[in-house]
């Protein structure tokens, strides 16, 4: 469990256009922050993420198509952790990307494609467990859903995973393989 030390700055900023049906939103955002790894005094961690995103909607008919992508660069100074000797290094780097494709058609079906991916520097404590020692992770997210009423979806979604902890097969050195990760959610989402 971490802790906030006093306040963790964010950031965004966007530009947006629309043009006929056509909408696209490219952006920047970020925070830093300072975190006690095991108490609320004493030394901390410090996080800063950048980061880079992107929409576009097309309407279509009744329904839409939306694409969304992201980037982020995260630099950890694990100060406190390595004076309590839970990460390997001082200092590691973290990079994800996400990226989607989403259909809603008039008839309030639709569905869903993205894919994900993971990297950044090995640390064989942080990242346990972990044969390579590496955070290197992708996979494929699929969704179908329905919207019954506008305020109201249910979906189904299956998440792939090609590659998990740093490789393919046998990522933990006692035989996992990266697809043992693979999951199906049954998802229920009401806004009020």
């Amino acid at each position: 469990e971490m802790t906030i030390k006093q306040v963790t700055p964010y950031w965004r900023f966007a530009y947006q256009h629309d043009w006929g049906k056509q909408y696209v939103s490219v952006g920047t955002y970020g925070l830093s922050s300072r975190l006690y790894p095991g108490g609320v005094t004493g030394p901390t961690d410090r996080f800063r993420d950048v980061a880079g995103d992107l929409q576009y909607e097309r309407a279509m008919g009744g329904g839409n198509f939306v694409v969304h992508a992201t980037y982020i660069h995260e630099r950890q100074a694990l100060d406190a952790s390595v004076l309590a000797a839970v990460p390997t290094n001082a200092a590691n780097t973290l990079n994800t990307m996400r990226a989607d494709a989403s259909l809603l058609t008039a008839s309030r079906v639709g569905g869903s494609l993205g894919y994900f991916t993971i990297s950044g520097d090995a640390d064989s404590v942080l990242y346990a467990p972990s044969a390579t020692g590496k955070p290197n992770s992708s996979g494929i997210v699929a969704e179908v859903q329905f919207m019954p009423w506008i305020n109201t979806r249910f979906s189904l979604q299956y998440v792939a995973y090609q590659k998990f902890n740093g490789a393919t097969n046998d990522y933990d050195g006692a035989g996992r393989n990266a697809s043992d990760n693979n999951t199906l959610y049954v998802l229920a989402w009401l806004m009020f």
